[in-house]
């Protein structure tokens, strides 16, 4: 309704509220191994360096907090405000892919690298605007560009339509220089269990990993296996090969769900079929 929709946080609220509490939770040698956390921004990498992995995580969630004249959040991440059809505050900032630019081109040519985000890479939202792309979309088709970019050692310009609030942008790319581009995208926001290549993204390999929180019948329960289902991700750095395993509560959509992948329950363990080569 129109009250909570007049309560949802602006970054540096959302900062305080999630990411601090976690960020809290490390010890100090881990949060001196983040890099890229500057200001409210909640995006950083974190090398692994003896398993030659360096980890990216992202915010799908920075469209600029922008209120209405009766000062409403117009990017309510919800699909109505006041009545009306409103964006959802998913985008990405010049700020941000800039970062992710940075991070990839310095990361050793030795490393895999894994892209943690929330809603993947093939939300464009395509019916949400006159032009054809969510706030998402406009952002994300620069985002896929610079990853599929990575993985193919190319060079180029990506480039982001605005939206209010935001100016269009462009990003400038240069992985010529590389040797290798081993990368997987791990993403959740579907609610599935599974394995695919997207295609408009340079066919990068990405898994879908999240428990059925939140869906009617798969709720997760106190004191029980789907209280702590987790992923868990096996990288041999000899081969390049990835390994998936999920333990508890998922779905398994396999072919059906546009990808591949195995288990038998919810409340067991779900696995990819065969290691994903990156």
């Amino acid at each position: 309704n129109t009250t909570d929709v007049a309560q949802i946080p602006s970054a540096a609220e959302r900062k305080v509220l999630i990411f601090d509490r976690m960020y809290d939770r490390l010890t100090p040698t881990q949060q001196s191994n983040l890099t890229g956390l500057t200001g409210d921004n909640m995006y950083y990498y974190y090398d692994f360096t003896d398993q030659k992995t360096r980890v990216i995580a992202l915010n799908d969630y920075e469209a600029p907090y922008v209120l209405d004249g009766s000062g409403i959040p117009i990017y309510s991440g919800t699909a109505e405000n006041n009545g009306t059809t409103t964006e959802r505050n998913t985008y990405y900032t010049k700020d941000q892919l800039d970062f992710l630019y940075a991070a990839l081109l310095s990361t050793p040519d030795d490393h895999n690298v894994v892209i943690m985000n929330h809603q993947g890479l093939n939300e464009l939202y395509a019916d949400e605007n006159p032009e054809g792309k969510g706030n998402l979309g406009r952002s994300l088709e620069a985002l896929r560009e610079i990853l599929a970019a990575f993985k193919t050692k190319a060079s180029g310009t990506a480039n982001a339509l605005a939206i209010t609030g935001a100016a269009a942008y462009s990003v400038v790319y240069d992985f010529t220089s590389r040797t290798n581009g081993h990368i997987v995208v791990i993403n959740g926001h579907y609610h599935e269990f599974l394995h695919k290549v997207e295609a408009g993204a340079g066919n990068i390999d990405v898994i879908q990993c999240i428990s059925l929180y939140g869906v009617t019948g798969y709720l997760k329960f106190t004191d029980s296996v789907s209280q702590v289902s987790a992923d868990m991700l096996s990288i041999d750095y000899d081969t390049n090969e990835l390994y998936v395993l999920r333990y508890g509560q998922t779905v398994n959509k396999g072919s059906a769900g546009g990808g591949d992948g195995t288990g038998s329950d919810e409340f067991g363990f779900h696995f990819i079929d065969t290691p994903i080569q990156l």
